[in-house]
């Protein structure tokens, strides 16, 4: 793949990501509809698009794992200390360890939700476009 077709297909992508219809996303990538209708048949596309979702609903970073593991670390190391005042820092490094387990589930149930409803307004659009009253 030719580098300008790289920047159209990665700009269809963001744009679909960020919930654009084809019609929208088409042109402002500069593909036909008809194209964008099969690039977004094919499934390493639609993984791409749904990657990129992904990022968006969580600024970029859908990977928690590494600052949740030095959130435990340092918590465990506060609690060898064995003092009140390094327990109570565990502990509450350990909330917070937890407060983002549930944020990053929450987010990514609200992600999908959203995207199930960007498709259905997508047909939708893409449907009126087609078959509904011309202006």
């Amino acid at each position: 793949m030719k580098g300008a077709d790289k920047e159209k297909r990665a700009t269809l992508a963001r744009a679909l990501a960020e919930g654009l219809n084809v019609k929208h996303a088409a042109k402002l990538s500069g593909y036909g509809r008809q194209t964008v209708y099969r690039l977004r048949a094919e499934a390493a596309f639609g993984a791409e698009v749904e990657k990129l979702r992904d990022e968006l609903a969580w600024g970029g970073s859908t990977d928690l794992a590494p600052v949740i593991n030095e959130l435990v670390r340092y918590a465990r190391q506060a609690a060898e200390l064995k003092s009140a005042a390094a327990l109570n820092v565990a502990r509450q490094l350990l909330v917070e360890t937890a407060r983002l387990k549930q944020a990053m589930s929450g987010q990514v149930a609200a992600a999908a939700a959203k995207a199930a409803e960007d498709a259905h307004q997508a047909e939708l659009d893409d449907w009126l476009a087609t078959y509904g009253p011309k202006s």
